[in-house]
């Protein structure tokens, strides 16, 4: 899985850039083929003014679904890259559950549509 970081407003250090890595290289690592990329936006909103002020946004995307979009906002950059992951998982895990359920659904009408067809005499 390609995993993109980019930050404007400041370098990305080394540390900063393997905790990104690692939690999302294994969180989102779970889901197989499914993931193709992920996208990761730093930015610090308020500069050196403090306060809630760290923004990461994630953008994940899917093999034939939409993209996924995640925002987190926190003081510590360190935190807002663990709960972004976390946030992001649960939303693939879900968009998946989702997409599955919907095949399953159409499996069945499908099944259901052949079985009511007047079968040729």
């Amino acid at each position: 899985m390609n995993v993109n970081i980019q930050a404007p407003s400041f370098t990305v250090t080394p540390g900063i850039e393997q905790r990104i890595r690692a939690r999302f290289g294994t969180t989102l690592q779970r889901h197989g083929d499914a993931v193709i990329g992920t996208d990761i936006y730093l930015r610090d909103i308020n500069g050196p003014k403090g306060g809630d002020d760290k923004l990461v946004t994630v953008r994940v995307r899917l093999r034939n679904q939409p993209d996924i979009t995640i925002e987190n906002t926190d003081e510590d950059l360190y935190r807002a890259i663990d709960r972004a992951a976390k946030r992001a998982n649960r939303a693939v895990r879900r968009s998946i559950r989702k997409q599955s359920r919907l095949s399953r659904n159409e499996l069945r009408w499908m099944r259901r549509s052949k079985e009511t067809e007047p079968q040729p005499t």
